[in-house]
């Protein structure tokens, strides 16, 4: 847990090259559509699709820690 507060603490205001794997197979797997992550995570839903289809690839780092918040998982959760 330290070393993940100490990797978020030291990240610009972008998430470089991460691609966020797990976000559609954890959002189907709790039953939210694109609309719902999207109003629970505070996160535009043109945002949400573009993120999911590959066309941002470096989400900003609130971005991503709004998708964990709403989802009940962690950052690393989405990466690995």
């Amino acid at each position: 847990m330290v070393a993940l507060l100490y990797f978020i603490i030291m990240l610009p205001c972008q998430v470089d090259i991460m691609y966020l794997k797990n976000l559609v197979k954890i959002r189907k797997k709790i039953g939210w559509s694109q609309e719902k992550l999207a109003a629970e995570s505070g996160v535009s839903y043109s945002t949400l699709i573009k993120i999911e289809s590959g066309r941002i690839d470096n989400p900003r780092i609130g971005t991503v820690m709004n998708f964990a918040k709403a989802l009940k998982v962690s950052i690393d959760d989405l990466v690995k």
